[in-house]
């Protein structure tokens, strides 16, 4: 606990444009939410509805269904996987930026890692309100996984775009 007051009271002692600001931490938990109520949506949508009566969501869907038709044949589930893995992928990434506004970047990713998961279990309770969905706990393997690589890349992307600002990263 005495780290943690140390940090506060070193962050109070950075210079204004070296400390995030209110607006910066509001904006970042703001995409958090966006991304979370995105992934919530695509959720609650079932394969019928991505086939035709979502325009240009649909026609993205269609032209990969005939890719991992032709490259991986009946049944493979690519798509679904990829997809699972790239939300979470960019949550985990939305989720490090804005819990590094309160905490050091090193707690903040491997926070976010466990929020992903969290959601991703949720996600997965939540589609067995779906009709024609179903859950299936492989699903939050990709998420946890994607989870893990946008915090990975935050991680190892934020000090060097904190050093070009000329702000110093908590790791």
């Amino acid at each position: 606990m005495k780290q943690t007051r140390d940090d506060d009271k070193t962050a109070s002692k950075l210079p204004a444009k070296q400390r995030r600001s209110k607006i910066y931490t509001v904006i970042s938990w703001v995409f958090v939410a966006f991304w979370a109520a995105f992934i919530f949506y695509m959720s609650a949508h079932t394969s019928g509805q991505f086939s035709g009566e979502m325009g240009l969501v649909s026609r993205i869907y269609e032209a990969l269904k005939a890719w991992q038709l032709a490259v991986f044949g009946e049944g493979a589930q690519f798509i679904y996987n990829a997809a699972h893995f790239m939300e979470y992928c960019v949550l985990g990434a939305l989720l490090t930026n804005a819990l590094s506004c309160h905490m050091s970047l090193k707690r903040a990713a491997l926070f976010a890692i466990c929020l992903a998961l969290t959601y991703g279990i949720t996600d997965e309770i939540h589609q067995l309100f779906v009709p024609t969905r179903s859950s299936d706990p492989m699903d939050c393997v990709f998420d946890l996984l994607g989870g893990s690589v946008g915090a990975a890349l935050i991680y190892a992307i934020a000090p060097r775009v904190a050093g070009r600002l000329g702000r110093e990263a908590k790791r």
